[in-house]
């Protein structure tokens, strides 16, 4: 006899618990290629839509053995995205899903270098960082699992705009799928033959 089912038996998810609970879902690509290559890419969308305003010309990915880094000379807004609502764009595009495509200048940027999104990653992230100057403004932001443990923004003066990311995807979520060097050098190459005037530099950290 087939069971009843009520709407107590439905069980609503957050994007985050809908992420870690299927990240094969999300992650197919890495799943299929059997590393992590493809996310340090994945996470410079924002880098990639400022390179075609002529804003960003350098990238460095740093890798480790269970970690990435990404640097590169943009920053991100911190200014809120909405009035009365003190989360900043550059937050909002972390923890939201789908948010760095909607800030995009450029449509052909999300199509084809923004599959997953900013927030996809960083809520299969164990742990991530950044730290941006954008317009005479700092911001550092810590999460763990996706949600905001510190935010602080604080005024500077004679800083450079940029960014920092540093992420270290959840080995659980991942089925312990490695970062290589080599795979990363290689998907920078194929990135830097469509973007001609980019640089990326890729080092063992």
């Amino acid at each position: 006899m087939d069971k009843d089912y009520s709407i107590d038996d439905i069980q609503a998810l957050s994007p985050a618990e809908s992420i870690r609970l299927r990240p094969r879902l999300y992650f197919n690509k890495c799943f299929s290629e059997g590393t992590l290559d493809a996310l340090p890419f994945e996470l410079l969308c924002h880098a990639f839509d400022e390179y075609f305003d002529g804003s960003c010309k350098s990238v460095e990915i740093s890798v480790s053995q269970d970690s990435f880094c990404v640097h590169y000379d943009a920053g991100i807004s911190l200014a809120p995205k909405y009035e009365n609502d003190p989360q900043s764009i550059a937050e909002l595009i972390m923890t939201q899903i789908a948010a760095c495509k909607h800030e995009k200048k450029h449509l052909s940027v999300g199509a084809e270098f923004c599959n997953l999104g900013m927030a996809t990653i960083n809520f299969a992230a164990e742990r991530c960082e950044l730290e941006t100057v954008f317009n005479h403004k700092k911001g550092q932001f810590v999460f763990e699992n996706g949600k905001t443990i510190s935010s602080i923004i604080e005024a500077v003066e004679n800083e450079t705009d940029y960014s920092r990311i540093y992420l270290k995807p959840d080995k659980s979520l991942f089925e312990n799928l490695p970062l290589t060097l080599e795979g990363i050098r290689e998907k920078a190459k194929q990135v830097v033959s469509k973007l001609t005037d980019l640089s990326i530099i890729v080092i063992n950290k």
